[in-house]
């Protein structure tokens, strides 16, 4: 076997999926495109099973597993290695990590709204330990949203529809187009004196 077949069966494939997952050790770059959707869910045998907030649990037996809150969001996955990022889906249930997007939107219970648009921020998540001990990272950058980013996202629902996500279906509606980021322009300004 060639050294470039190893080095494609031993690397991990969570780029590869229309899903932002992150293994051990593992850090992504991304930027989210639309609304969240909320609602609960819980895993049964592997399998996510998942409800809006204003429907009941579905008849299955959960056994000893609680449902968890959870949000679903269209990203932009960044990549730093060969400059070609990618829409995705990014769900979760992390306590942690809901608690940091509502801090980094900064939410006013007073008014009920958030502060910063949700697209105002590149998002960064890492993760650490596998099963239980499995902590994450979140840290936020808030900087302008790119232009093709932008346009993107007030088409995002022509592409994927995440109230799917509610019914156990995919949430792709048709194949994910290739977005071209153009590099940013550096003004002299920003160029280093060295």
């Amino acid at each position: 076997m060639s050294q470039d077949l190893i080095n494609f069966l031993q690397s991990s494939t969570s780029s590869q999926s229309d899903f932002l997952k992150l293994n051990d050790g593992e850090a992504a770059s991304f930027r989210l495109l639309s609304a969240p959707i909320v609602g609960m869910e819980v895993f049964v045998d592997n399998k996510p099973h998942r409800w809006s907030p204003s429907e009941e649990p579905p008849a299955i037996d959960m056994g000893d597993e609680r449902p968890k809150k959870f949000l679903a969001f269209i990203v932009y996955q960044y990549s730093h290695e060969d400059g070609k990022g990618a829409v995705k889906v990014w769900s979760f249930s992390q306590k942690l990590i809901r608690e940091s997007v509502i801090n980094a939107f900064q939410w006013n219970a007073v008014s009920k709204k958030f502060r910063h648009h949700w697209g105002a921020f590149e998002m960064n998540l890492t993760r650490t330990g596998k099963a239980l001990a499995t902590t994450y990272a979140l840290t936020v950058v808030q900087r302008p949203i790119e232009k093709e980013l932008a346009e993107f996202a007030k088409k995002a629902e022509q592409y994927i529809d995440l109230s799917r996500l509610y019914h156990g279906e995919m949430p792709f509606i048709q194949d994910l187009p290739t977005i071209h980021l153009q590099p940013e322009e550096q003004s002299d300004s920003d160029a280093l004196p060295f």
